[in-house]
């Protein structure tokens, strides 16, 4: 299936200031809904199996009545469409109101919260919130999940806060912070705080695969097609600013200079390109086929697409590493892991073709 997701920002506007933020601009502006549902009527005209409103900020829920607003209006409008509603939020300005509605909306719009651990990781970079997010009100939705950011000054327990946002009910998806230095003892921290999560991973065999390991192995593999190293964007991924103007992802939104003079030249390079012409800078890196970095924040804050983040190029090796050590314990015995019982014997030897590419280098 062909799906779509719909980045919208719908304020720049947040009441927190977190140190890891990639969206550094605040200001009290939401987003115009007419013109957005001009735009939707528009983007529901293509042929596409299914689409995903992620709702994205500033804190969203500040632009709640514009949420609700262009939901209750997508619902009512497009009833046979295939459309799903999303929005991550900090979870600290839901009025009871806003959880009410929430709450008549369970199955049809999913939240996802922005939790980083233990009260004193989390407040050490989330501006002292985590007494002011009413936990209880979000184990109460539809498949409970949290988005854990992890920062350089607490990767040493990266582990530790993802079981304690576990034990709390929530389903954690992981990240390292994005656009920030990591020095070397912290890169050093990070595998080792991977390598955990991984043995962690080999001792739960009903657990499905954790977001951190989604590095696809097969991509190394010699009968593997040479493919687009790029997430979608401009194509399974597009977003709209306040203005209800169409930008490539949510990533191209915090662009203000540019005012997208070259964005058909973007979007021809993005399409048209493969992953060793478009990324010039990594150039004879090998693991640069199974590699995704952010082109829009590459641009964004480079000003090249290929620009990529120092940072950013050690953390996936650190990631494609571990992620090879997972999956070669794994498959000796695959048919006990429900991430890889599903898997044809063709897949399973191009993974393993990965595996001893990666760990090679």
């Amino acid at each position: 299936m062909e799906i779509r997701r719909i980045f919208i920002m719908c304020t720049y506007n947040c009441n927190l200031h977190c140190s890891y933020c990639y969206e550094p601009t605040k200001f009290k502006r939401n987003i115009n809904v007419d013109k957005l549902k001009l735009a939707l009527k528009d983007e529901f005209k293509l042929k596409f199996d299914g689409f995903i409103l992620t709702f994205h900020g500033g804190e969203p829920f500040l632009a709640f009545d514009a949420i609700k607003n262009i939901c209750e209006w997508v619902w009512s409008e497009y009833p046979d469409k295939n459309i799903k509603c999303a929005v991550t939020t900090n979870g600290t300005v839901l009025s009871d109101s806003i959880k009410s509605w929430l709450s008549n909306n369970l199955t049809r719009f999913h939240v996802g919260l922005s939790i980083d651990g233990k009260p004193e990781t989390h407040n050490r970079h989330r501006d002292n919130s985590f007494h002011n997010i009413d936990f209880d009100f979000f184990r109460t939705l539809h498949k409970p999940s949290a988005k854990m950011t992890v920062h350089p000054e607490s990767v040493n327990q990266m582990f530790e806060n993802f079981l304690y946002v576990q034990q709390m009910g929530f389903d954690v998806s992981i990240s390292p912070a994005m656009e920030t230095e990591w020095s070397q003892e912290a890169l050093s921290h990070y595998g080792i705080q991977l390598k955990l999560l991984a043995d962690y991973q080999l001792s739960h065999t009903d657990n499905d695969l954790l977001s951190i390991f989604h590095y696809r192995l097969e991509k190394f593999s010699e009968i593997h097609p040479d493919s687009r190293w790029n997430c979608g964007t401009g194509y399974y991924e597009v977003a709209y600013d306040i203005n209800g103007c169409q930008r490539l992802c949510h990533a191209f939104i915090s662009d203000f200079k540019s005012k997208w003079r070259n964005m058909d030249k973007i979007v021809s390079v993005i399409r048209n390109s493969s992953a060793a012409v478009e990324l010039t800078e990594c150039k004879g890196c090998a693991l640069l086929r199974a590699c995704s970095p952010c082109i829009g924040l590459n641009y964004t804050n480079r000003g090249s697409i290929s620009s990529v983040y120092p940072s950013f190029c050690l953390l996936t090796k650190i990631g494609m590493r571990i992620t090879a050590y997972l999956y070669a314990n794994a498959l000796v015995q695959a048919e006990q892991y429900v991430w890889l019982r599903d898997l044809d014997s063709t897949k399973k030897a191009m993974i393993c073709q990965g595996i001893k590419h990666v760990l090679k280098i």
